[in-house]
């Protein structure tokens, strides 16, 4: 919090002083509904709407050093860096929104890195389009490597 001289310990307190929990309102809705199976029932779908996907990229990509766990909602591209950053200017230039390499990186030396693509927030249809113009791109990639080795 940045404040002006003097006033940062009037300001803790009324953060300290507000109250954090849930209302009971929000208690009373969350107590209903695992009662009543709703959460139950939304895992489920949730659990299957997940595997799904996991396995339309794992179809759609190939195995071929694809990390992939069907309860996640992600998928691991390992990759050199230079092929990394090619495919994220390719997927970019198309529409298509990956995690950075760099963002993943523990070292800015390493020179193995990947991509990761998140399976989640698209509908299935956008999630099939997009995968399928990706596999295409990682196909080229691939070749393209293949050619300059």
């Amino acid at each position: 919090m940045a404040l002006p001289a003097g006033m940062m310990d009037a300001a803790e307190g009324i953060v300290r002083d507000r109250p954090m929990e849930p209302s009971p309102l929000s208690c009373a809705v969350v107590e209903e509904w695992l009662a009543s199976g709703v959460i139950a029932s939304v895992q489920k779908d949730l659990g299957h709407e997940t595997r799904r996907r996991s396995r339309l990229a794992s179809s759609l990509l190939g195995m071929s050093g694809l990390v992939i766990h069907p309860a996640a909602c992600q998928v691991w591209l390992p990759a050199p860096r230079g092929i990394a950053g090619r495919l994220v200017l390719a997927a970019t230039a198309v529409g298509i929104k990956v995690t950075q390499p760099e963002s993943v990186m523990a070292e800015r030396e390493d020179r193995i890195t990947g991509i990761r693509l998140c399976l989640g927030g698209p509908t299935f249809e956008e999630l099939t389009e997009a995968l399928s113009v990706f596999a295409e791109l990682l196909k080229s990639a691939r070749s393209t490597a293949v050619e300059h080795q």
